[in-house]
Protein backbone atom coordinates (compact mmCIF):
# COMPACT_ATOMS: atom_id res chain seq x y z
CA UNK A 1 0.00 0.00 0.00
CA UNK A 2 2.77 2.33 0.49
CA UNK A 3 3.92 1.91 -3.09
CA UNK A 4 0.37 2.78 -4.63
CA UNK A 5 0.43 5.75 -1.74
CA UNK A 6 3.89 6.91 -2.90
CA UNK A 7 2.43 7.47 -6.27
CA UNK A 8 -0.06 9.93 -5.43
CA UNK A 9 -3.20 7.39 -4.70
CA UNK A 10 -6.04 8.42 -2.08
CA UNK A 11 -5.67 5.49 0.41
CA UNK A 12 -9.19 4.98 2.63
CA UNK A 13 -9.45 2.66 5.18
CA UNK A 14 -13.09 0.44 6.38
CA UNK A 15 -13.33 -1.41 9.70
CA UNK A 16 -15.55 -2.68 11.80
CA UNK A 17 -13.91 -2.54 14.55
CA UNK A 18 -13.10 0.80 16.00
CA UNK A 19 -10.68 0.14 18.18
CA UNK A 20 -8.39 -0.77 15.43
CA UNK A 21 -8.90 2.37 13.75
CA UNK A 22 -7.97 4.44 16.67
CA UNK A 23 -4.86 2.07 16.78
CA UNK A 24 -4.18 3.31 13.79
CA UNK A 25 -0.63 5.05 12.90
CA UNK A 26 -0.88 6.26 9.15
CA UNK A 27 -2.78 9.07 8.37
CA UNK A 28 -5.12 8.01 5.79
CA UNK A 29 -8.79 8.47 6.38
CA UNK A 30 -10.76 5.73 7.84
CA UNK A 31 -14.36 5.08 8.97
CA UNK A 32 -15.93 2.36 10.68
CA UNK A 33 -18.39 0.63 8.20
CA UNK A 34 -19.11 -3.11 7.38
CA UNK A 35 -18.65 -4.73 3.75
CA UNK A 36 -22.46 -4.92 3.25
CA UNK A 37 -22.88 -1.71 3.61
CA UNK A 38 -19.82 0.34 2.84
CA UNK A 39 -20.47 4.34 2.94
CA UNK A 40 -19.47 5.24 -0.45
CA UNK A 41 -20.96 6.10 -3.96
CA UNK A 42 -21.09 3.85 -6.50
CA UNK A 43 -17.64 3.83 -8.41
CA UNK A 44 -15.60 5.35 -6.05
CA UNK A 45 -12.54 3.13 -6.22
CA UNK A 46 -9.98 2.01 -8.77
CA UNK A 47 -8.58 -0.61 -6.36
CA UNK A 48 -10.51 -2.28 -3.80
CA UNK A 49 -9.00 -4.53 -1.23
CA UNK A 50 -9.99 -7.16 1.59
CA UNK A 51 -7.29 -8.15 3.60
CA UNK A 52 -7.83 -11.36 5.67
CA UNK A 53 -11.98 -10.43 6.20
CA UNK A 54 -13.56 -12.95 3.96
CA UNK A 55 -13.53 -15.92 6.55
CA UNK A 56 -15.25 -13.79 8.78
CA UNK A 57 -18.23 -13.13 6.70
CA UNK A 58 -21.59 -14.29 7.51
CA UNK A 59 -23.14 -12.80 4.00
CA UNK A 60 -20.38 -12.71 1.48
CA UNK A 61 -22.78 -12.27 -1.29
CA UNK A 62 -23.51 -8.89 0.19
CA UNK A 63 -20.42 -7.82 0.86
CA UNK A 64 -19.07 -8.93 -2.57
CA UNK A 65 -22.20 -6.77 -4.40
CA UNK A 66 -21.02 -3.80 -2.11
CA UNK A 67 -17.02 -4.16 -3.24
CA UNK A 68 -18.36 -4.55 -6.55
CA UNK A 69 -20.51 -1.34 -6.08
CA UNK A 70 -17.84 1.02 -5.16
CA UNK A 71 -15.53 -0.31 -7.63
CA UNK A 72 -14.84 1.41 -10.61
CA UNK A 73 -15.79 0.40 -14.19
CA UNK A 74 -12.29 -1.70 -15.05
CA UNK A 75 -11.41 -1.18 -11.40
CA UNK A 76 -9.91 -4.00 -9.48
CA UNK A 77 -10.81 -5.76 -5.91
CA UNK A 78 -8.20 -7.99 -4.55
CA UNK A 79 -9.13 -10.09 -1.85
CA UNK A 80 -6.20 -12.04 0.28
CA UNK A 81 -8.07 -14.85 2.68
CA UNK A 82 -7.98 -17.76 4.26
CA UNK A 83 -7.87 -20.99 2.30
CA UNK A 84 -11.38 -22.98 3.84
CA UNK A 85 -10.25 -26.18 3.18
CA UNK A 86 -6.38 -26.10 4.49
CA UNK A 87 -6.08 -28.02 7.47
CA UNK A 88 -5.68 -24.72 9.76
CA UNK A 89 -9.18 -23.75 8.63
CA UNK A 90 -10.58 -27.07 9.02
CA UNK A 91 -8.84 -27.05 13.07
CA UNK A 92 -10.87 -23.49 13.49
CA UNK A 93 -13.64 -25.05 12.05
CA UNK A 94 -13.50 -27.83 15.01
CA UNK A 95 -12.68 -25.58 17.77
CA UNK A 96 -14.48 -22.86 19.76
CA UNK A 97 -13.35 -19.33 19.62
CA UNK A 98 -12.53 -19.34 23.49
CA UNK A 99 -9.71 -22.16 22.24
CA UNK A 100 -9.28 -19.53 18.61
CA UNK A 101 -8.46 -16.71 21.43
CA UNK A 102 -6.01 -18.49 23.62
CA UNK A 103 -3.97 -20.19 20.89
CA UNK A 104 -3.48 -16.72 18.79
CA UNK A 105 -2.77 -15.01 22.36
CA UNK A 106 -0.07 -17.10 22.40
CA UNK A 107 1.61 -17.29 19.26
CA UNK A 108 0.89 -13.73 17.99
CA UNK A 109 0.71 -12.05 21.17
CA UNK A 110 -2.65 -10.64 20.20
CA UNK A 111 -5.35 -9.75 22.36
CA UNK A 112 -8.51 -11.95 22.70
CA UNK A 113 -10.66 -9.50 21.70
CA UNK A 114 -8.65 -8.94 17.56
CA UNK A 115 -9.92 -12.48 17.22
CA UNK A 116 -13.13 -12.89 15.42
CA UNK A 117 -15.60 -15.80 14.73
CA UNK A 118 -14.57 -17.47 11.55
CA UNK A 119 -17.57 -18.75 9.19
CA UNK A 120 -15.68 -19.80 5.59
CA UNK A 121 -18.58 -19.13 3.80
CA UNK A 122 -16.21 -17.98 0.46
CA UNK A 123 -13.35 -19.46 1.09
CA UNK A 124 -12.54 -21.39 -2.34
CA UNK A 125 -11.02 -20.23 -5.22
CA UNK A 126 -14.88 -21.51 -6.84
CA UNK A 127 -16.61 -20.00 -4.55
CA UNK A 128 -14.70 -16.82 -4.96
CA UNK A 129 -15.18 -16.53 -8.39
CA UNK A 130 -18.76 -17.75 -8.44
CA UNK A 131 -19.23 -14.94 -6.25
CA UNK A 132 -17.84 -12.24 -8.17
CA UNK A 133 -18.52 -13.51 -11.29
CA UNK A 134 -22.59 -12.94 -10.07
CA UNK A 135 -21.95 -9.74 -9.70
CA UNK A 136 -19.88 -8.51 -12.85
CA UNK A 137 -16.24 -9.40 -12.08
CA UNK A 138 -14.44 -11.21 -14.00
CA UNK A 139 -11.39 -13.42 -12.05
CA UNK A 140 -8.04 -11.72 -13.19
CA UNK A 141 -5.71 -13.97 -11.58
CA UNK A 142 -4.25 -15.66 -8.06
CA UNK A 143 -5.28 -18.50 -6.38
CA UNK A 144 -3.80 -20.56 -3.51
CA UNK A 145 -0.64 -19.06 -2.10
CA UNK A 146 2.23 -20.41 0.64
CA UNK A 147 2.46 -18.87 3.89
CA UNK A 148 4.42 -18.81 6.68
CA UNK A 149 3.34 -21.80 9.08
CA UNK A 150 1.09 -20.42 12.49
CA UNK A 151 3.26 -21.98 14.70
CA UNK A 152 6.94 -19.76 13.35
CA UNK A 153 6.56 -17.33 16.38
CA UNK A 154 7.16 -19.39 19.38
CA UNK A 155 10.42 -20.59 20.01
CA UNK A 156 10.36 -24.26 20.60
CA UNK A 157 8.33 -25.17 17.88
CA UNK A 158 10.47 -22.67 15.91
CA UNK A 159 12.76 -25.90 13.90
CA UNK A 160 9.38 -28.54 13.82
CA UNK A 161 7.78 -25.30 11.72
CA UNK A 162 10.36 -25.14 9.37
CA UNK A 163 10.61 -29.08 8.89
CA UNK A 164 6.75 -29.56 8.68
CA UNK A 165 6.95 -26.19 6.61
CA UNK A 166 9.27 -27.64 3.70
CA UNK A 167 7.55 -31.25 3.86
CA UNK A 168 3.87 -29.03 3.25
CA UNK A 169 6.01 -27.32 0.19
CA UNK A 170 6.89 -30.61 -1.32
CA UNK A 171 3.72 -32.18 -0.52
CA UNK A 172 2.06 -29.05 -2.19
CA UNK A 173 3.44 -29.92 -6.14
CA UNK A 174 1.46 -33.75 -5.38
CA UNK A 175 -2.05 -33.44 -7.46
CA UNK A 176 -4.92 -32.79 -5.09
CA UNK A 177 -2.82 -32.15 -2.31
CA UNK A 178 -1.99 -28.69 -2.68
CA UNK A 179 -5.44 -27.50 -2.02
CA UNK A 180 -5.20 -28.25 1.69
CA UNK A 181 -1.89 -27.24 2.17
CA UNK A 182 -1.77 -23.96 0.82
CA UNK A 183 -2.59 -21.56 3.62
CA UNK A 184 -4.36 -18.77 1.77
CA UNK A 185 -6.04 -17.77 -1.08
CA UNK A 186 -4.86 -14.47 -3.19
CA UNK A 187 -7.05 -13.59 -5.83
CA UNK A 188 -7.91 -10.64 -8.17
CA UNK A 189 -11.35 -9.58 -10.18
CA UNK A 190 -11.91 -7.27 -12.38
CA UNK A 191 -14.93 -4.88 -12.38
CA UNK A 192 -16.92 -5.18 -15.54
Amino acid sequence: MERIASRGAVLFGCDLDRAALSDRVDAAPVCAATLDRLPFRSESFALVTSNMVFEHLDAPGMAVSELARVSRRGGRILVHTVNGRHYTAWAARLTPLWFHRFVVKRLEGRAPEDVYPTRYRANTEARLRSLFESHGCRHVGGGLIRGIPPHVPVPLLFWVAIVLGMAERWLARLPGIGVILKPNLLMEFERR
